[in-house]
């Protein structure tokens, strides 16, 4: 039987190659909610592949999709998030991951990040550790905050801006990427610094 680490790998990396055959093609754009918020038939492709997958290895476990929403309910349950940067995915820049987790009443279990332009892998199980394409991952001591690289997220108006301005102050240098998934990995990788964004869904 796959592990509940290994089919959190292979639902990311299949979502990512499914979604990698709509990238830099034309694909319908619909905006969802707020301006800059978007879906395309990559991302519900993406998707269904995901809740097919889980669906004949975890039948039992609930489901949340970031397009189809609760999809099930169950003691564990499933966090897609089939192309987390998806307002990327749509420009062309290849910033945009496949983020697939799991979680139980205590929280995070285990989940993976597939980076489809460089080929990365980032995985994490609760109390065992992180890896990056098979290879642990370990941090060292960060540098001061007036050093540190720090990733943010905002839109015109949000609520982390003024926490973002008095931080300004203090640091090196402050960049906006598009994928929280994929910039909390490279955190964990020790190629961010710092990640800020408050009302995190």
């Amino acid at each position: 039987m796959i592990s509940d680490l290994e089919l959190a790998v292979r639902a990311a990396q299949g979502a990512g190659e499914v979604a990698a055959q709509f990238f830099r093609s034309v694909v319908a754009v619909r905006v969802k909610g707020a301006p800059g918020n978007v879906v395309t038939d990559a991302d519900l492709a993406a998707e269904a592949y995901v809740r097919e997958l889980l669906a004949e290895h975890r039948p039992m476990d609930g489901l949340l999709g970031e397009e189809s929403g609760l999809v099930r309910t169950g003691q564990r349950r499933w966090l897609v998030d089939a192309i987390d940067g998806t307002l990327n995915f749509v420009y062309g820049d290849q910033f945009w991951c496949s983020a697939v987790a799991l979680e139980d009443a205590d929280g995070g279990l285990v989940s993976a990040i597939h980076h489809m332009a460089s080929g990365e892998t980032f995985s994490a199980a609760r109390g065992i550790g992180c890896w990056l394409n098979g290879e642990p991952l370990a941090l060292g001591e960060g540098p001061h905050l007036s050093d540190a690289v720090l990733v943010s997220y905002a839109h015109p108006g949000d609520a982390v801006l003024p926490t973002l301005q008095q931080v300004l102050s203090g640091i090196a240098s402050v960049r906006i990427r598009g994928s929280g998934s994929l910039e909390l990995a490279w955190v964990a990788a020790g190629r961010i610094d710092a990640w800020l964004q408050r009302n995190v869904h």
